[in-house]
């Protein structure tokens, strides 16, 4: 049930205009369609960009689709992502099991 609720909100992000992306040997990989997880410490550590409308790409980050993407961590996941300047997003790293925050700003893809 858990996989099914999952792949529906995966479809419903695809049709947002906008995803955030971590690069790997063969380009760039959407976090939400990484199916073998490599984009999982990228995304902690503020190494991804965003394509496409800025809002659709803090839905995303601010989403339970990606929180789903953390599953098995100790509690570490991202959130409270929101405009910054003219073509930035911030967000928040959270690490629950070390009362640890870190705060990154990302760009567009080029």
């Amino acid at each position: 049930m858990k996989i099914i609720a999952a792949a529906l909100l995966l479809t419903s992000f695809s049709s947002f205009a906008g995803s955030i992306y971590c690069s790997s040997n063969s380009g760039l990989v959407d976090v939400l369609k990484d199916e073998y997880r490599s984009c999982v410490d990228d995304v902690l550590q503020g190494a991804v960009c965003f394509k496409g409308s800025r809002e659709a790409a803090i839905r995303v980050l601010n989403s339970n689709a990606l929180r789903e993407v953390f599953e098995g961590t100790d509690g570490e996941y991202v959130g409270a992502a929101h405009f910054n300047g003219v073509d930035a997003i911030s967000y928040t790293y959270f690490d629950q099991a070390n009362d640890f925050s870190d705060k990154h700003v990302i760009k567009r893809c080029k």
